[in-house]
């Protein structure tokens, strides 16, 4: 099994398709930093795991190539310029009008 498929089974159980799912959608985000050699390797597990899932990653002004690396996986890259794991989860805060967050 894929390193996030797991993920997929367990929303699933939690949130069978029905009528609440329609007109919603999930989004990952993934705060970062220094992360250049697994970064596209979550990104392309989470893209398997959630194919309609926006993935953002907020890269805490990392010294290597962890934003190029996440662009060219397929997420959406934001870089926060406060070297801080909590000031990328307050940046990306904002944006999630989600209603279930982990």
């Amino acid at each position: 099994m894929p390193k996030l498929d797991h993920v997929r089974e367990e929303l699933n159980e939690v949130f069978p398709q029905t009528s609440w799912v329609r007109g919603r959608s999930i989004a990952v985000l993934l705060p970062c930093y220094n992360e250049v050699t697994s970064i596209a390797d979550v990104v392309t597990d989470f893209r398997r795991a959630l194919p309609s899932a926006k993935i953002y990653v907020y890269d805490d002004n990392s010294t290597d190539d962890t934003s190029g690396a996440a662009n060219r996986a397929g997420a959406i890259v934001r870089t926060e310029p406060i070297r801080a794991k909590a000031a990328s989860c307050v940046a990306c805060w904002p944006m999630s009008t989600l209603t279930f967050m982990c």
